[in-house]
């Protein structure tokens, strides 16, 4: 279970995924990276992210919520599949993430903003 993370300080530890509420900072859910021993949800993409981010918040579809999230775990697929069951989700994109709509690939200048949402 112990985990070789090369940028941390203290290079082996434990790995887990941790879903925490905004304003309290309190931990809701997380999961332990076990290796291939993980059990994680199916996800439409089949990402393991997305299968991360499906497994922590699967007691909290469907009541309204709003996920926040960096860009290792945002995926246009996920967020469709979040929607579908009632969560909202916010997060910055990788634009090399598989999936990536070819509209956000394009270079823009330092200081640039570009977003892009869905209603559906």
């Amino acid at each position: 279970m112990k985990q070789y993370i090369p940028l941390k300080r203290a290079y082996f530890g434990l790995k887990t995924y941790d879903l925490c509420e905004s304003r309290s900072g309190y931990i809701w859910n997380y999961i332990t990276h076990t290796g291939k021993a993980i059990q994680l949800s199916e996800s439409p993409d089949r990402l393991v992210s997305s299968q991360i981010v499906l497994t922590l918040m699967k007691d909290l579809l469907a009541k309204g919520y709003c996920l926040f999230t960096d860009n290792w775990y945002s995926s246009p697929i996920l967020f469709r599949e979040l929607h579908e069951k009632q969560t909202d989700a916010v997060g910055t994109a990788r634009v090399t993430r598989k999936y990536m709509p070819t509209a956000l690939k394009q270079k823009i200048r330092r200081g640039e903003t570009v977003a892009r949402f869905a209603t559906i």
